[in-house]
């Protein structure tokens, strides 16, 4: 089989909306930005979204924005957290809070 065929395929059956910029692009973007300026280039080329992952610095998140990345994560933004306290967080008003037993 061709795999030109494979890769066509599996796209068709799910589809691609995102291209991601890995923390390790993300780290040193302010010194250099040439990879993370291809990616969001190469994102742009395709009507991807493209994210950038991992930002940890204001300054970082500033040069992604700069060079047209609109979407991130990343510690700057909030530390990871388990879905309930998600929910109970962001989702819900004081009296709405999942309760869940503890072991």
């Amino acid at each position: 089989m061709n795999p030109v065929k494979i890769i066509q395929r599996d796209f068709s059956v799910f589809p691609v909306v995102h291209l991601k910029i890995d923390k390790v692009f993300v780290d040193n973007v302010v010194e250099d930005s040439t990879i993370a300026s291809a990616i969001i280039n190469l994102g742009k080329s395709l009507n991807l979204q493209v994210i950038a992952e991992g930002i940890e610095a204001q300054k970082q998140n500033e040069k992604l924005l700069e060079l047209g990345c609109n979407l991130a994560q990343g510690y700057l933004f909030g530390k990871p957290v388990e879905a309930v306290e998600f929910l109970n967080d962001i989702l819900f008003t004081t009296d709405q809070k999942i309760k869940i037993a503890k072991n």
